[in-house]
């Protein structure tokens, strides 16, 4: 007898809420959502106007990103998935009070998705995109009549300056009000004096306002409303669902595969021996699923936090994973390179190799491409690709120059229960990053 899907069966007839969908979390977990769950009612979905883009226009975009094709039919989903105005920035999320009653009135369970991944932003962007909107959904979550849970995605490394972190939340020495108002209240030159010593230690603004996000979330969540914190560590193309390597933007660690694979990157300065945790972007929305169904069967009185990141002891070490990718590469070499890529890059070069590789083979070939396609007639683009190449360096050099030992008590704790309860769904959300992917 084939078994039943518990979560499925629970989200019959529910509508939900997310936020960011138009990111690349957010795509995936509605995907998940609507292929998975073909009884949910409504899915509503927080999208603002932006570059003369309706709210609608902007969620066909959405819905005709390839991920929906695998196993969706897109014109039966676009009956489910319902676009509502608003902007996290603006107070009351700028929503309509029609959109604000039915939200009101319907939903079932929140899933804050939203977030600006930037980690070279001001403290005055980090603050609006990361802490004001997480603000403004605590508030809608204590007007919402139907309301059985909220879950809110931050990231493993909001509390970074630690290097062994658990599933909790650490003190600051600073509130959110108090951010905030220096925010609303500073030019820029006082807000960076003010800030860079409550950082303690983070490397960018980006971590310190999701830090201070989870403090929002603790403290206004509504009484009685079970709540998880979700805390992914650096997110990875999907491993398998609903397709294998599914991506729709190179930030971070991807960003920088793919200038390797193109042959536009050739020395990069890292530690081969340190191990940099990561977690498929599918896993992250099966663990949000599996995470609100837990909330609503257990209802439990604390903030539930759950780490969505491989340990040192599963993770191989940042050289023999780029040492793999480059095995890939040369296996199916991109149609789009450049130049024959570099092989695996030295660990820890000189910095006087870095410095004369830097100019000679990233800055120098860029502009001498770059004139060439100008001289065609077509837009140069190789520096401008460069330049973003070696920002990224510098952004990301903080997190694989490290190591974390993540515990997940938590979140070993959910597996087992969904194990127990529901063999089925154990399967079809998998998000152990402890089962060997890596």
């Amino acid at each position: 007898m084939q078994q039943k899907s518990l979560i499925s069966e629970y989200f019959n007839g529910k509508s939900v809420f997310i936020t960011g969908v138009t990111g690349f979390i957010g795509k995936v977990l509605l995907e998940k959502l609507l292929r998975s769950c073909p009884g949910i009612d409504k899915i509503y979905v927080l999208i603002r106007e932006k570059k003369g883009l309706l709210v609608s226009e902007r969620l066909d975009k959405v819905l005709e990103a390839k991920l929906f094709s695998f196993c969706l039919d897109v014109d039966t989903i676009r009956k489910k998935v319902v676009a509502i105005d608003g902007d996290l920035s603006v107070e009351g999320m700028g929503l309509k009070e029609s959109d604000r009653q039915l939200l009101v009135q319907k939903v079932a369970i929140v899933f804050h998705v939203a977030g600006d991944v930037k980690f070279n932003e001001t403290i005055r962007d980090a603050v609006t995109n990361n802490l004001i909107g997480t603000k403004y959904i605590t508030q809608l979550c204590r007007q919402c009549l139907a309301l059985e849970a909220l879950v809110h995605v931050s990231t493993a490394y909001a509390f970074c300056q630690h290097s062994d972190l658990e599933e909790r939340i650490y003190p600051m020495t600073v509130s959110p009000e108090e951010v905030i108002n220096a925010v609303e209240t500073m030019n820029d030159k006082e807000l960076t004096r003010y800030t860079e010593p409550l950082l303690e230690g983070r490397p960018n603004c980006y971590t310190f306002a999701k830090a201070l996000a989870e403090h929002i979330v603790h403290r206004d969540r509504p009484d009685r409303l079970p709540v998880a914190i979700v805390r992914p560590s650096i997110v990875l193309p999907t491993y398998q669902d609903p397709t294998p390597g599914w991506i729709d933007c190179f930030n971070g660690a991807t960003g920088i595969g793919v200038v390797g694979s193109l042959g536009i990157m050739r020395i990069a300065d890292y530690d081969g021996q340190k191990h940099t945790s990561f977690i498929p972007a599918d896993m992250i929305a099966n663990a949000l699923v599996a995470a609100a169904w837990h909330l609503v069967a257990t209802r439990p009185t604390d903030v539930q936090i759950y780490h969505l990141a491989s340990e040192p002891h599963n993770t191989p070490a940042v050289g023999k994973i780029i040492a793999a990718f480059v095995l890939a590469q040369q296996d199916s070499p991109s149609i789009k390179v450049v130049r024959p890529h570099a092989g695996i890059p030295q660990y820890r070069p000189s910095r006087l190799r870095v410095w004369l590789t830097v100019m000679v083979s990233h800055l120098m070939f860029a502009y001498l491409v770059d004139a060439i396609i100008w001289l065609l007639g077509h837009k140069p683009i190789l520096v401008s690709v460069t330049n973003r190449m070696h920002n990224g360096f510098e952004m990301l050099s903080y997190f694989w120059m490290k190591e974390w030992t993540f515990r997940s008590q938590n979140t070993r704790s959910l597996l087992d229960w969904l194990a127990q309860r529901s063999p089925k769904d154990f399967n079809d959300y998998p998000f152990d990053v402890g089962a060997g992917i890596y």
